[in-house]
């Protein structure tokens, strides 16, 4: 008898907790981690979304999104273009270009292992 009464309780628990969501306003938190989040997805890189989130909300414009697009339109030093992350490689060795002279113990080595290229 006691179990359907835990039970019951817990259904309209539930359904309180459910209506209470839906016509509750999304707290500070839930605010920036959206705002995190639509920084990210516009490319932001994580480190630099802080930043913008505040220079968009010092712009006092109501409409957070709008705001940091704002931001991003001004500012773009805040999202690296192709060409800023020219120091990051592949791997990938492509024939014809010239690499740095081969030492003695490489050349060495690599004459004693032809496959290794």
């Amino acid at each position: 008898m006691e179990e359907n009464r835990i039970e019951e309780v817990t259904e309209e628990t539930a359904e309180k907790a459910a209506v209470t969501e839906e016509n509750s306003e999304p707290t500070e938190r839930e605010r920036l981690l959206e705002d995190k989040l639509f920084c990210i997805q516009n490319g932001v890189p994580e480190e630099n979304c802080d930043v913008v989130i505040a220079a968009a909300s010092a712009m006092g414009n109501s409409d957070r999104k709008a705001a940091i697009t704002e931001v991003l339109e001004r500012y773009p030093f805040f999202k690296p273009t192709r060409s800023d992350r020219s120091d990051v490689t592949t791997g990938v060795h492509i024939e014809g270009i010239e690499t740095a002279p081969v030492s003695g113990v490489e050349e060495a080595f690599f004459a004693a292992n032809p496959d290794c290229r």
